[in-house]
């Protein structure tokens, strides 16, 4: 269970779906049902492999017409497996989840799952992809799920940089609450990762969506990246009878926000604060590219004073260093930065994208191309075109009907290639820093850690002149 609560939203669904098959053949054929699986070779107990997706597996033993669900992973556990490990597992005993059985279904996942998806996930289940939260993560995780079972009810805040699992925690929470038959839960999210949600998985995620700005009558609410977490406290008689779970990046909400002010949130509410330093979403590569301009911008100021500067960045240490000092376990990636850049330059990176086109995601968009350039009033001026594989090959010809111009649309979501055409002015700022620009100017350039972090595979940066 423990492997299982981890691992992705398809991955689990494909492991409830298989289980269901072997019920199903069960029921079917009794005597036939050990021939139709393979048998783990070094153990001399029946243990079987189920084949999930790629090089996934789940190990079960049926004894005497009961099913033991024994471990789940890569395909490494199969050689790990031991004697020793099947005794305890045994012993442990537990009622599976309803989700594994065919007539109990949670309503996160059909019964019979489509089974093309690894096919349609290649990313995921390739052997660099992680399938399943690390340590940090899962330990996040099972201390709310702990917490909240207690007497009293709690507000938690989840809080770490770009890519760090803080929606999936959310969603994993949401998922076990309702598994485990808590159902009067609620979730606060943006449309367009409500709707990456849908695409990537087959829950219904609208069955327990909320409204941005209401206060519902559930027993927990979660809430992804809100434009002011305080809003959700404004009720003293809501807020003693609801858990609430809270997930954001400091340095992405759209006002100034300093250490004192996230220190007197949580003494004044009682906040229980979990911290998330590992990225997951960005490749190695991918991700210290962009460290290195969020890190630019953190040692950029809007002021020219001295005595300003080193006060307003003592506010806000604490804040910079929980966001910017992340780690990056994906390893790998592609980044590229074209000075001048030109036609053949957007041709070139679209070949190689197009080279291994099998690859695309195909359940949501898998490119993001963003334009970013300032007016005479320094405002950064955003465009972001969210591309399907299809559309690749017209990258030259976008429509205007695919473009957005709100980079708070892209919060939460990730792309496996991003290409970025910004202005030389503005690349110049985030690549030798600026001071004396004002706290509106500053503030704007904060926020473009947003787009540069969306990036997982790749990050290809077009600089245009003016």
């Amino acid at each position: 269970m423990k492997n299982y609560r981890k691992a992705i939203f398809p991955l689990q669904g494909l492991a409830e779906g298989a289980v269901h098959d072997f019920i199903n053949r069960f029921r079917a054929n009794p005597k036939l049902i050990l021939r139709e699986y393979d048998r783990v070779a070094h153990i001399k107990e029946p243990i079987l492999e189920l084949k999930i997706s790629g090089g996934n597996r789940l190990l079960v033993s049926l004894q005497d017409n009961h099913l033991f669900l024994l471990d789940m992973g890569g395909h490494e556990i199969v050689k790990r497996y031991d004697e020793i490990k099947y005794i305890v597992d045994t012993m442990i005993n537990e009622p599976a989840p309803e989700a594994f059985w065919p007539e109990k279904q949670s309503g996160f996942f059909s019964s019979s799952p489509d089974l093309t998806i690894p096919f349609q996930f290649p990313e995921e289940i390739s052997p660099e992809w992680l399938y399943f939260l690390d340590e940090e993560q899962e330990s996040v995780f099972e201390n709310i799920a702990e917490i909240i079972f207690s007497d009293q009810y709690h507000i938690h805040f989840i809080l770490g940089g770009p890519g760090t699992g803080k929606s999936c925690v959310l969603l994993n929470l949401l998922k076990y609450f309702y598994d485990i038959g808590q159902h009067e839960i609620g979730i606060i999210i943006s449309d367009e990762y409500a709707s990456y949600i849908s695409s990537s998985t087959s829950l219904d995620i609208n069955l327990f969506r909320c409204e941005k700005y209401e206060l519902p009558e559930v027993d927990i609410l979660l809430v992804d990246d809100p434009y002011d977490p305080e809003y959700y406290f404004s009720s003293k008689t809501w807020v003693e009878r609801t858990d609430i779970i809270i997930a954001f990046d400091p340095l992405q909400l759209p006002g100034d926000f300093t250490d004192d002010q996230l220190d007197e949130l949580v003494t004044k509410y009682d906040i229980t604060t979990h911290e998330l330093q590992t990225c997951y979403r960005q490749k190695e590569s991918v991700g210290l590219s962009t460290k290195k301009v969020v890190d630019v911008i953190a040692a950029s100021t809007p002021f020219l004073a001295k005595e300003k500067i080193k006060r307003f960045r003592q506010e806000r240490s604490k804040l910079v260093s929980l966001s910017n000092k992340i780690s990056f376990s994906n390893p790998h990636g592609y980044v590229e930065t074209y000075i001048n850049a030109n036609v053949d330059d957007i041709k070139k990176e679209v070949a190689r994208v197009l080279r291994y086109d099998y690859l695309l995601w195909k359940h949501c968009h898998s490119v993001l191309i963003l334009f970013i350039e300032t007016n005479p009033s320094k405002e950064a001026i955003f465009e972001l075109v969210p591309l399907f594989k299809d559309d690749m090959a017209n990258i030259l010809k976008l429509r205007d009907d695919n473009r957005w111009n709100d980079i708070d649309e892209i919060k939460g979501l990730e792309y496996q290639h991003v290409f970025i055409f910004i202005n030389e002015t503005l690349y110049k700022e985030l690549e030798y820093g600026f001071k004396g620009s004002g706290q509106k100017t500053y503030h704007q350039r904060r926020l473009l850690r947003i787009p540069f972090s969306r990036a997982k595979d790749s990050l290809v940066t077009f600089v245009m002149s003016d």
